[in-house]
């Protein structure tokens, strides 16, 4: 066995390699290696930002923060599978989740009770990428085409809606943010009495609705995903509804819903830009244009109720 351990998983996309090693400790060691892009997975901030990640961690939750290897980040953790891959395979249903995802809120709400840095104004990298792909139409794979169909489908109005929605986030410095809170981000313990958000590559300033929104923009993910699995649609209704729980009080339901279908934008332009086109975002962009429509109070609906 290599002194990284036994490999027991990999993956790949256009960006980033994942391969999963089994250390002698029993510790996983999830690392993230440069991807066909050439360019290797970092993480840009100053130890004050991760280590108030570190701090923000409950009986719970623990942000697993990265640290580099000789190529790329690695991130310690008990398990080779997150919660997202586990409802995925079938291996847990929504119902066995949702302690763990209001224990996530609640983490979250505690680090964005966490004060900035002086002088850290990095915006979220997802954020960040999103906002240069909207004005300049340009990215790896598909995400240019994505432009072209998205802005063809939105229309004029509509498109200045979402960049104005952007724009808001990308100029908020409220709290520190986490950036890509998701269900595939949270590796559980085998008991799913603990969990360990994967930190580190995404983290910036911005607004909390930021990390609540893009947890409630992944949400239909799963429900159109296993909604094409013989086994049927999942709902995940209760562990959204989990976590705004467990987050409490304290964020804006408008600021939510419009983030939150920012974030749903970002995701489809994270897909096309490193896995390519789908055919099920056709259907994703008719429903993004349904969300700026309704300032995407039907994400936030999923997770009722907000302040």
């Amino acid at each position: 066995m290599s002194e990284a351990g036994e490999r027991v998983l990999s993956y790949e996309t256009f960006n980033v390699r994942t391969d999963v090693f089994h250390h002698d400790s029993g510790a996983y060691r999830w690392r993230e290696t440069t991807g066909r892009m050439g360019i290797a997975p970092a993480v840009f901030a100053p130890e004050e930002a991760l280590a108030a990640f570190e701090d923000a961690g409950t009986p719970r939750i623990g942000f697993a923060v990265a640290r580099p290897v000789a190529d790329g980040i690695e991130y310690r953790v008990p398990s080779p599978l997150s919660v997202g891959w586990r409802l995925l395979g079938a291996k847990i249903r929504p119902g066995d989740a949702v302690g763990l995802a209001a224990a996530l809120g609640g983490a979250l709400r505690g680090l964005h009770r966490k004060p900035v840095p002086p002088g850290y104004a990095e915006v979220p990298r997802r954020l960040r990428e999103l906002s240069d792909w909207a004005w300049s139409g340009l990215g790896t794979r598909d995400a240019s085409f994505l432009h072209t169909a998205v802005a063809e489908r939105l229309g004029t109005a509509r498109w200045k809606i979402v960049l104005d929605w952007c724009a808001e986030l990308v100029g908020r410095r409220a709290c520190l943010c986490h950036g890509a809170v998701t269900l595939g981000h949270l590796v559980p313990d085998e008991e799913l009495s603990r969990g360990w958000l994967l930190t580190g590559p995404d983290i910036g300033a911005s607004g909390p609705e930021v990390d609540v929104g893009k947890f409630l923009a992944e949400i239909p993910a799963y429900t159109e995903i296993t909604g094409m699995m013989e086994r049927g649609a999942l709902d995940l209704g209760e562990i959204a509804r989990a976590f705004l729980d467990g987050y409490g009080d304290g964020v804006d339901r408008d600021r939510t819903g419009r983030a939150a279908t920012v974030m749903y934008l970002s995701g489809l332009r994270h897909v096309a830009a490193h896995l390519g086109w789908r055919e099920l975002i056709n259907a994703r962009i008719d429903r993004l244009a349904d969300m700026i429509d309704g300032a995407g109070r039907s994400l936030v609906a999923a997770g009722e109720p907000l302040c």
